[in-house]
């Protein structure tokens, strides 16, 4: 007889793959049982099919399983693993994940339980997210700032602004500088305004746009001298900075952007100017009409819109 159990047993990889597929609309009871067969198929591809049966239903034993499928032989296998594990989100499976942790060497198994638990802000977990800071893998530091970001936990603050500042990994640091958004305003733009001058400008960029958004006094001169930054991404994060700051002194080198070869920055100091006070960014406004980019044309001329009638031919 053709039965589902028999095509998970065939001979034929391609046919048990097809039969593990169909796994996720069986009934619980039975579908558990040939998960776990499957997840010890001899054929990479069925295991990660069955991975993705785990992903789809919400069977009791689903994460031991996955747990045990970061160890796969196989890369993509641990990988597909790890995704599903992360995208369980279930608050009452972060004890089993914590406890996983506690014992976990492998730095992909920490790595992927760190990602996990991140959403679930399970406050046991802070400690070992804490020590995880201190691993020799990038990615494992990443994870543990996602976790102590979404738990707020303000007692690790200073770590957190530490390695926004000095880990080796502009990926680590850019990652902890964005996990700083529980802290009070001046302290999140203490930590910005050290970053202005990092060597990676995705992290310039970042900084740029948390003094913007937390309206941090004092920040505009520094936020000026990025203007001429080399990275367009920094000159344009700081002239949406300047904007938001209502920056009234920055109005002639925020001007001087419209003159920006890439014409993302001149679009936002188009807005940074119309931010800042149209009124006296007039004359500025109306050269960018004739800006050579119809986006920047466009924004142009609804800031002067704003401010009233526009004399005949000058647009």
């Amino acid at each position: 007889m053709d039965t589902l159990e028999s095509r998970i047993g065939a001979p034929d990889p391609a046919v048990r793959l097809l039969a593990v597929r169909e796994l996720a609309e069986g009934e619980a009871a039975h579908t558990e049982r040939l998960v776990c067969s499957a997840l010890r198929d001899p054929d990479p591809e069925v295991r990660r099919a069955a991975v993705g049966v785990l992903g789809q239903t919400d069977l009791d034993g689903a994460t031991r399983w996955l747990l045990a499928a970061l160890q796969d032989p196989d890369a993509e296998v641990r990988s597909a693993a790890s995704e599903t594990l992360a995208g369980l989100n279930r608050a009452d499976r972060a004890p089993d994940l914590l406890q996983a942790l506690e014992s976990a060497t492998d730095a992909f198994a920490v790595e992927s339980l760190l990602r996990a638990l991140k959403p679930l802000r399970h406050a046991p977990a802070l400690a070992r997210a804490r020590a995880a800071l201190a691993s020799d893998t990038p990615e494992v530091r990443r994870q543990a700032i996602g976790v102590l970001g979404y738990l707020g936990a303000l007692d690790a603050f200073a770590d957190l602004a530490r390695l926004s500042l000095t880990d080796a990994d502009a990926g680590v640091r850019l990652t902890a500088l964005g996990a700083l958004t529980f802290a009070s305003a001046p302290d999140i733009a203490a930590a910005a305004s050290a970053a202005l001058s990092d060597p990676a400008w995705t992290v310039r960029a970042a900084a740029a746009g948390i003094l913007g958004r937390t309206k941090a006094s004092g920040a505009s001169a520094a936020l000026v001298g990025l203007l001429g930054d080399p990275s367009w991404q920094v000159r344009e994060s700081a002239a949406f900075a300047l904007g938001a700051l209502h920056a009234g002194g920055a109005l002639e080198p925020v001007g001087r952007c419209l003159q920006d070869t890439f014409s993302n920055v001149r679009k936002a100091a188009v807005l940074a100017l119309t931010d800042i006070g149209a009124g006296a960014a007039r004359a500025l406004l109306e050269q960018a009409c004739a800006d050579a980019d119809a986006q920047v044309r466009k924004l142009a001329r609804q800031a002067l819109q704003q401010l009233g009638p526009v004399p005949p031919g000058r647009i």
